[in-house]
């Protein structure tokens, strides 16, 4: 199943009410940052990557899961995919 959120509070809620296996979190969703997602995964133990089309200096060493970045390149997903599982 994929289910993408739009916006932060989507996001949040998603985590809160989906089974899922991994997350692929977009490091920002319109204008805002998505680390209170992140956390939120962290906190539930639920594996994740960053996806981003920024420098990953916007994580600012917050957090040690892989980024993917924009544009996605096919390779790079399916590793860290298989590295998140």
């Amino acid at each position: 199943m994929v289910a993408i959120a739009r916006r932060l509070d989507e996001a949040l809620e998603m985590v809160k009410t989906t089974t899922f296996d991994i997350a692929v979190l977009d490091l920002k969703l319109g204008t805002e940052m998505t680390f209170p997602v992140a956390d939120l995964l962290i906190e539930l133990k639920k594996n994740f990557i960053f996806s981003t089309g920024f420098d990953e200096a916007e994580l600012d060493g917050r957090y040690s899961q892989p980024v993917l970045e924009k544009p996605y390149d096919e390779a790079r997903l399916v590793e860290l995919t298989a590295w998140a599982s």
